[in-house]
This record gives C-alpha cells, structure tokens and sequence, in this order.
C-alpha cells in the first residue's frame, strides 16, 4: 500500500514524474553533439587527405551548426558527409570530399576526394 501511494504521488506532482520534454530535449541535443563530433572529424580527414590546413580548407557548412553540415543518416550507424573544398581564403572550390563516419567513431572512410562531381553544393 505504501509503495502504491509513493508511485501515486510521484506520478501526480510535476516536480517528480518524469518529464518526456526534457528526455526528448536531451536526445535531440545528445544526437547534435555527435552529428558534430562526425562533422570535425569528416572535415578533418578531408584536410589531412589534401596537405593540412595550409594547402586546404573545407567549406563554412563543415564548421557551422551540424544539424546544417552537408550529411545524410545512412540508417546503419554511419553518416555520410559530402562537401567542398579548396585554398584557404578562396571561395573557388576545387574539390569535393565523401567521409563516411560510424556513429561510435571507431569507423572514419575517404569515399571520395577528387575534383567536383556533383552540383550539391555549387
């Protein structure tokens, strides 16, 4: 009977029951921590590729708010950043770069680093 009442009282105040906003606020924060873990180190990869960050820079996206980076969930616990890139200080880019990313981070692959193919973020 004791226990009944406690889970009743907790249940009714505010306070004390569980609050779905806040777990789904924190989801939602926690999954933009890593979509931005994924971009540092997608971008990062591609920088290493094409001589370090006095040969090259990866475009704004790639630095920015994650949730607007250039990348799609590919649904089996990786996503795949597709971006541009080229001289520092040049908004002329030349090359594009595909870094897949597991979602443990164990996982990092250049798909693709060569000169513009597609026309996604031209």
């Amino acid at each position: 009977m004791i226990q009944i009442f406690a889970i009743s009282i907790l249940l009714r105040n505010p306070v004390l029951a569980p609050n779905n906003h806040l777990i789904a606020d924190y989801s939602a924060t926690l999954q933009e921590s890593r979509i931005g873990k994924a971009q540092n180190f997608a971008r990062q990869v591609a920088e290493k590729a094409n001589g370090g960050l006095s040969k090259y820079r990866a475009e704004p996206s790639m630095f920015g708010d994650p949730r607007l980076s250039p990348y799609r969930d590919n649904g089996d616990g990786s996503w795949t950043f597709t971006f541009l890139g080229g001289t520092p200080g040049s908004a002329n880019y030349s090359i594009e770069s595909v870094v897949t990313i597991s979602r443990d981070f164990s996982r990092m692959t250049l798909d693709y680093n060569g000169p513009i193919r597609s026309k996604i973020n031209q």
